[in-house]
């Protein structure tokens, strides 16, 4: 965890390229160690490296690798909603709308069972999302509104602004102007709001980011001189009762 954790902080600098090394080099270690749980973050990571740099085919690949890796479905798995999400985003990227509503319906399915309003409410906007593409208006509209009704209730800031931009979208293909307007300026100044509040919060998240992965390093190093310490006394012991024999 701490090996992806310092890769992240790469990845929110935009140092992409550190951060696959130490994604990569957190990945070595979890299946050496068959950690299952790190394994699927591990590939989620090395995953959104790829798809952030359009490399889709090794996206998808990714992802579904770390997705097998998980275990059986059980309430404590976060990792099934996400990598379903983010397998349905390559597929939409790739221009597959039935494979992307597969995949987005599975993430609201598996976020359901875990009770995570933040990921069912996202994958309802994506579903929302996927069907104004197809021209489905009424499925955009319900999937849309469902996910608003929760982001509003569980205050999730940045999906009321995103369900906002696409409510606004879906009025104006209906050709009512003046509530697609209303809809956009309030998503607009929602937007404005949330940019230095977003800004200082992923500060805050690289500093923690940070801090927790130099800590752990640092204990590593103390570990590793305790050892060497512990050795080199048995070692001296070993030598004093020779001496005395």
């Amino acid at each position: 965890k701490v090996m992806n954790n310092i890769g992240l902080v790469y990845q929110d600098l935009g140092l992409y390229e550190d951060a696959l090394d130490w994604h990569q080099k957190a990945l070595a270690i979890a299946l050496a160690i068959n950690d299952s749980y790190a394994i699927a973050y591990s590939y989620s990571n090395i995953g959104q490296y790829y798809e952030y740099h359009n490399r889709l085919d090794e996206a998808l690949k990714t992802y579904v690798k770390g997705f097998n890796a998980l275990p059986e479905a059980n309430t404590k798995n976060r990792f099934d909603s996400f990598l379903s999400s983010n397998i349905g985003s390559v597929y939409e990227k790739m221009n597959q709308p039935d494979s992307a509503l597969f995949h987005y319906h599975n993430a609201a399915t598996y976020g359901n069972r875990i009770s995570n309003s933040n990921r069912i409410a996202i994958a309802q906007h994506h579903l929302g999302k996927i069907h104004l593409k197809l021209d489905q208006l009424d499925s955009a509209k319900y999937y849309i509104n469902s996910s608003m009704q929760l982001s509003r209730s569980k205050n999730y800031p940045p999906l009321i602004r995103d369900n906002l931009f696409t409510l606004s979208e879906i009025e104006e293909r209906e050709g009512r102007i003046s509530s697609a307007m209303n809809y956009y300026k309030q998503a607009s100044t929602l937007k404005d709001s949330l940019f230095s509040t977003e800004n200082i919060e992923k500060l805050n998240d690289l500093q923690i980011k940070f801090f927790t992965g130099q800590q752990e390093q640092e204990n590593q190093l103390l570990r590793k001189n305790n050892e060497i310490q512990r050795i080199t006394i048995k070692q001296q012991k070993m030598v004093s009762h020779i001496l005395i024999a």
